[in-house]
């Protein structure tokens, strides 16, 4: 195994006790760094008991080696070992560098799709939820499901939108509960909704209760929710424009 092959944690440990135990003077080295007994090392070493998280930079530092655990892929479930550890359906993925060669995918490259700032003037309820749902999307390169957590975080900040818009102008949608659903159909009857807003904000409820049901368990792919989270973006900016900024174009109608 190379140093720049991808190791999960369990090659990872295989990997270092062969290390330690090739390398003369390693383990009594380790010994006295970690303040430990020679018979603890040897107990690690020998396979009998994992290596403590806490002892891995110890150890990459006697060995002079480094690895960057974020290029490990979790095995098994999730433990508090293997928290920073590349989730294995983001792991079988590739991604670009940004000059043509193509690669595993790391937490990093779904990260930087993702996080960026928030326009400051979006209402603050759209600003939190969206905020909330980018850093979970942001996550799942570690926890896969947080994309689902991160996509009905990103439905309430599209529910937040059209409560937000509507107030601003004064709509409401009759008496009683001013659900999202009342609200997208009142902003349509007062003129203030085209029929492809309409369309698209119905869209966003559907998914929102889609994705709140308590009885449907719902999984979704990153390549579902990166385009509804930049479609999500760009009707929150026709919503609530940049101060100065020329009209935006008609959405489409599919978030």
């Amino acid at each position: 195994m190379t140093e720049d092959e991808p190791m999960n944690q369990t090659e990872l440990h295989d990997h270092l006790r062969a290390a330690i135990r090739a390398k003369r003077g390693a383990q009594a080295e380790l010994a006295r760094r970690l303040g430990i007994s020679t018979a603890s090392v040897a107990a690690f070493i020998a396979g009998g008991n994992r290596i403590p998280p806490e002892h891995v930079d110890t150890i990459l530092d006697i060995l002079g080696a480094e690895v960057t655990l974020q290029g490990l892929t979790r095995t098994g479930p999730l433990t508090p070992d293997n928290l920073t550890f590349t989730d294995p359906a983001l792991a079988g993925m590739v991604a670009s560098d940004g000059q043509g060669r193509l690669g595993p995918m790391r937490p990093a490259d779904l990260a930087a799709a993702v996080l960026g700032p928030i326009p400051d003037h979006f209402p603050e309820d759209v600003r939190h939820y969206l905020a909330e749902g980018c850093d979970c999307i942001a996550y799942a390169g570690f926890r896969y499901s947080m994309m689902t957590v991160g996509a009905s975080r990103l439905a309430l900040a599209a529910e937040a939108a059209v409560r937000a818009y509507a107030a601003q102008h004064g709509v409401t949608a009759g008496k009683g509960h001013q659900s999202m659903a009342k609200l997208v159909d009142a902003l349509h009857a007062a003129g203030h909704f085209t029929d492809p807003q309409r369309d698209l904000w119905t869209a966003w409820k559907d998914i929102r209760n889609l994705l709140q049901h308590p009885n449907q368990e719902k999984a979704l792919s990153m390549g579902s929710v990166l385009p509804l989270l930049r479609n999500l973006h760009e009707s929150f900016l026709r919503l609530f424009p940049t101060p100065d900024a020329p009209p935006a174009a008609e959405p489409n109608v599919s978030p």
